[in-house]
């Protein structure tokens, strides 16, 4: 397991880190389903593919969002433009 407190506490990942929290839950009923129900066994161990490449691809966008932001504070991209008034005469 992964710990996923630092996606919590991210604004940009918080909604995706909810997203994952539910497909991990959906994962985890799926695998219960399967030991539990050998007839559905074979629709469970389907849709736990489906589900673990849904989570793989959170996983991995949460991951670019964190470090497309370390990236930026390495390099920040912004600036400060200071406009103040004319000195008088002609180029006020």
């Amino acid at each position: 397991m992964i710990d996923i407190k630092e996606y919590k506490d991210n604004p940009k990942t918080a909604y995706l880190c909810s997203v994952y929290e539910g497909l991990l839950k959906q994962i985890s009923e799926m695998e219960t389903m399967k030991e539990s129900d050998p007839q559905m066994a074979d629709l469970a161990e389907d849709e736990l593919k489906n589900l673990e490449i849904q989570s793989n691809e959170i996983k991995k966008q949460m991951d670019d969002i964190l470090d497309s932001e370390k990236k930026e504070e390495e390099f920040p991209n912004e600036q400060v433009l200071e406009v103040r008034a004319g000195a008088g005469g002609g180029e006020a």
